[in-house]
């Protein structure tokens, strides 16, 4: 099918809207006429939670499923062929018999808010409907769970843990933004009012940035009780925590995750519910189930891979076919705006085309 090139600089800009780890945004795209080519950045996406691209193959399917909800607004139907060994997709369109449905600007909305929320509950129209959806991705199962204090804990302790660890700690802040200047100019990473922190604390964590002893320093003298005090509030003040589930242990499991979890979270933000991901909790219970972990991380993190898929399968009933994927929180999201919605980069570093590129206004909402 004849595509326009205005038409896919439109899929395009809303797609790289995707959540990415620490908004890395690593993918690209290249439009040849015939085939949306979407390719991985290894060297955006190099973190050592990133352990045999499992991070990114959830991001891939984030932005699969982004271009095709993009795409259905277009009043097209996008044809998806994974490559997996490159950790890839090619898409091609072809128009919808039905002709255009859905919202793309959910995808504008759609956001990572690390505040307290609003508590819920989340009510049964909501959960039909992110249960209909889940139809599409048979391989996939999401649960949510109202926080108890096992879960709580478990989630405070492994968040505290990457504090801990030089190697978290460089991947994480890499692409901490804690300047509006720096933000605007590496249209990347997470700025100061995503992490939902103060000058002060932003301040604490560039001079940390720079010197991990720094950041030893600084857990020696309360930085960890702080934190970990501040997450438990964070769980609490969740309506649910969601464990996203996938009957194999393949990449592409993985990318069906992501495009399972994508359509449920602007699902809950159109309803009022924020989200945030709380991706160590996952990754560290996956890496036990296959037997395999990162060697930079200490024994830490393969013990709380072992107590945290004790936790999850008892709390979510998980049968042993069922693999951990991917772990949020979600909530009422606080009433007044959020101003933490990360930059993406502009449409022309992300799209190449055989055509000249003019980038739309909407490649620079934020």
């Amino acid at each position: 099918m004849d595509v326009s090139p205005e038409r896919i600089r439109r899929i395009v800009a809303l797609a790289a809207r995707a959540p990415s780890g620490e908004n890395c945004q690593p993918f690209r795209f290249h439009w040849d006429g015939a085939w949306l080519t979407v390719s991985h950045d290894a060297a955006r996406s190099r973190h050592v939670l990133n352990f045999e691209n499992r991070a990114s193959y959830l991001t891939l399917g984030c932005y699969l499923e982004s271009i095709v909800i993009a795409a259905a607004s277009e009043g097209l139907d996008a044809r998806i062929e994974l490559e997996l060994a490159d950790t890839a997709a090619r898409v091609a369109f072809v128009a919808r018999a039905q002709g255009p449905c859905g919202d793309a600007s959910l995808l504008l909305d759609r956001c990572t808010d690390r505040r307290r929320y609003r508590g819920g509950p989340i009510d049964a129209p909501l959960l039909r409907e992110i249960e209909d959806d889940l139809r599409a991705f048979p391989n996939v199962t999401i649960r949510l769970v109202a926080p108890n204090d096992e879960l709580v804990d478990y989630v405070a302790h492994m968040e505290r843990l990457q504090w801990c660890t030089e190697p978290i700690h460089r991947g994480h802040t890499r692409y901490f933004r804690l300047s509006n200047r720096a933000a605007s100019r590496t249209r990347d990473g997470m700025s100061r009012a995503s992490l939902n922190v103060g000058p002060a604390t932003a301040a604490l964590l560039a001079l940390a940035r720079r010197d991990f002893r720094v950041q030893r320093t600084l857990n020696q003298f309360g930085f960890l009780r702080i934190f970990a005090k501040r997450v438990r509030a964070w769980v609490r003040s969740a309506a649910a925590l969601g464990c996203v589930t996938v009957d194999t242990t393949d990449p592409a499991g993985h990318v069906s995750a992501g495009r399972a979890t994508l359509r449920t979270w602007v699902t809950l933000n159109r309803d009022g519910y924020a989200v945030q991901p709380l991706s160590i909790c996952s990754y560290m219970v996956f890496n036990r189930d296959v037997g395999r972990y990162p060697g930079e991380l200490p024994a830490a993190f393969r013990e709380g891979g072992a107590w945290g898929a004790d936790v999850l399968q008892r709390n979510y009933d998980l049968p042993p076919s069922e693999h951990v994927a991917w772990f949020f929180r979600t909530g009422r999201a606080p009433l007044r705006p959020m101003a933490g919605r990360t930059l993406r980069l502009p449409l022309e570093r992300v799209l190449t085309e055989v055509a000249p590129l003019d980038e739309p206004e909407v490649a620079h909402a934020v």
